[in-house]
């Protein structure tokens, strides 16, 4: 899952994955080497750019740029980077979607597609309330096709 933030002029893409790919992914899995990773880029720079999706959540909150939307996630990034969180099942990209997009839509957008969504990830702080009206701006939660 990943979270997109759109103010109609700039486009957001905070989303989480595992710490390693290829065969390092497998052998870092099973060792527990393998950690959920986070990043907030600019929608064209995401690995999600221009994949297929189905949207979980949508929700419109006014007068806010998808910069200022997007700040609690890249700070949460910041910290899951820093929190070693194992890479699985139960902890995961959707781990991460699930934690940004809870306080902007006040519960853990999900579902049986998605698992790991239930859980929240450790974070080396806490993740920061909003800064925003979340009754305005378009964050929409997003899951890759």
């Amino acid at each position: 899952m990943f979270v997109q933030f759109d103010d109609g002029q700039n486009s957001i893409i905070a989303r989480g994955g595992p710490s390693m790919s290829g065969l390092r992914f497998f052998t870092g899995s099973i060792d527990g080497s393998n950690r959920v990773s986070a990043r907030v880029d600019p929608t064209s720079q995401s690995p999600d750019y221009q994949k297929g999706y189905r949207t979980l959540a949508e929700k419109f909150i006014p007068g806010v740029t998808a910069e200022q939307a997007s700040a609690a996630a890249a700070q949460h990034a910041q910290g899951v980077n820093k929190g070693g969180n194992g890479y699985g099942l139960n902890t995961n990209s959707n781990s991460y979607a699930a934690d940004v997009a809870e306080p902007i839509f006040g519960w853990r957008p999900g579902d049986d597609l998605t698992p790991g969504f239930q859980t929240h990830l450790q974070d080396s702080a806490p993740l920061p309330a909003p800064v925003f009206n979340t009754d305005a701006l378009a964050s929409i939660l997003r899951d890759p096709l």
